[in-house]
């Protein structure tokens, strides 16, 4: 840290040992149980950085960056009802909505009555079959919101009142990933597992502090 600046930064290596997986029992909608699994190892590196600058004393803009990047490290051996085993060759393979990058960036604006943020997010493909064949791509969303506060308003040590909008730029894009389970391979882009992210959305909220 110092004037006008604060930053920080971490790096890990993690190490899972015979971690557990939830595998779907046939397609989603027949309700099966879920069958525990072991796929063995799964290693995580990476590196997250935040750095934080004062560039004025009304404006603030913070940046965060993670760099990432988990994989499995065995192979998995699974049985049919037929006792007959499959391998499914998922070592080195990318872990399933573990996107590999994050970066986040907002300004801030406050100067004790206006106040305002601009903020951009964005993630890097994520994959949703174990074998890494299938995958939804990047995105990147952009926020705004903006509001006036006043100081002691009747009963009121405060209120204020904010208007926003998220995903300015009405970006479409995949949210959720995985809601119908993970499959092992799915080539064709078929599996229903795959949520859209809402459109552009408008808020007003009134706040007031006792």
């Amino acid at each position: 840290s110092g004037r006008g600046y604060e930053g920080s930064v971490s790096a890990y290596l993690v190490n899972f040992k015979d971690r557990l997986l939830s595998v779907q029992s046939g397609s989603g909608i027949q309700g099966n149980p879920v069958i525990l699994s072991n796929v063995g190892d799964v290693r995580s590196t990476g590196i997250e950085g935040a750095l934080s600058f004062r560039l004025s004393p009304t404006l603030t803009w913070y940046n965060s960056l993670s760099l990432s990047r988990s994989t499995y490290q065995d192979n998995v051996v699974t049985k049919d009802a037929n006792n007959q085993t499959t391998t499914v060759a998922i070592a080195g393979k990318h872990v399933v909505d573990a996107p590999d990058q994050m970066v986040k960036s907002i300004l801030s604006y406050d100067d004790g009555s206006w106040f305002g943020n601009l903020g951009a997010d964005y993630m890097s493909k994520r994959y949703y079959s174990y074998t890494n064949d299938a995958s939804v791509p990047d995105r990147t969303l952009v926020n705004l919101s903006a509001g006036y506060k006043m100081k002691h308003v009747m009963m009121l040590r405060e209120i204020s009142l904010q208007a926003s909008v998220n995903n300015l730029f009405d970006k479409h894009y995949i949210s959720t990933i995985g809601s119908n389970g993970f499959t092992n391979s799915d080539a064709t882009g078929t599996y229903a597992t795959l949520l859209p992210g809402a459109p552009r959305q408008f808020y007003v909220t009134l706040t007031g502090k006792f």
